[in-house]
């Protein structure tokens, strides 16, 4: 490699341009480089990033279901939304082997949701869609109290949630209290969860 002819007596601030296309600024005391080609980054990826570099891949892990036929819930009795077809799945977050929850087998935050059209029996009462974590707690809910509709009625219930616990899931469930048996109607039954930060 050729040596570098930098400039004798520069003044603070000056730049050269070198002939092996990278640019030096004089601090006073040294030349340091400031520009020039970017170094190509090799090796694994990491964090949110999957694959290798130079071309890595964000490591985008979720899921976006749906259930083609109606589902039936008792009055009174509270139930896990059952998904029949992954409409896409990556990492793992929704298995037909576990067809009710989402797994959030990765600590980070994700945005989960559920749209769903319920055949209403009747005008009272009230009805609930929530989403409920491995431990049973509320992570959202929606609540119609008093149903005011006979008929198909949607509802839609989402929430950005913070996972700790790789072994954590949430269930889509429903609820109503009054009338007889109670239908969500398919293929209008949708939920989805997806990682988008650690």
């Amino acid at each position: 490699m050729a040596a570098l002819d930098f400039p004798a007596s520069p003044t603070v601030g000056q730049q050269y341009a070198a002939p092996n296309g990278i640019t030096y600024q004089w601090d006073g005391a040294a030349w340091i480089a400031t520009g020039g080609p970017p170094a190509t980054p090799t090796g694994p990826a990491g964090g949110d990033l999957s694959g290798t570099y130079p071309n890595p891949t964000i490591h985008a892990i979720g899921a976006s279901v749906s259930r083609a036929s109606n589902q039936t819930f008792t009055t009174n009795v509270t139930g896990a939304i059952s998904f029949s077809t992954a409409v896409s799945s990556v990492g793992g977050v929704w298995a037909a082997g576990t067809p009710d929850r989402f797994l959030l087998v990765q600590t980070g935050r994700y945005v989960i949701g559920a749209n769903v059209i319920h055949q209403n029996p009747n005008n009272t009462g009230g009805r609930a869609l929530f989403l409920m974590n491995k431990a049973g707690a509320y992570v959202s809910r929606f609540d119609m109290i008093p149903s005011t509709i006979v008929g198909q009625q949607g509802f839609a219930v989402s929430t950005v949630y913070s996972v700790t616990d790789p072994t954590d899931y949430v269930q889509v469930e429903f609820f109503q209290n009054s009338g007889g048996n109670a239908d969500l109607v398919g293929p209008f039954i949708y939920g989805y969860a997806w990682r988008f930060s650690s």
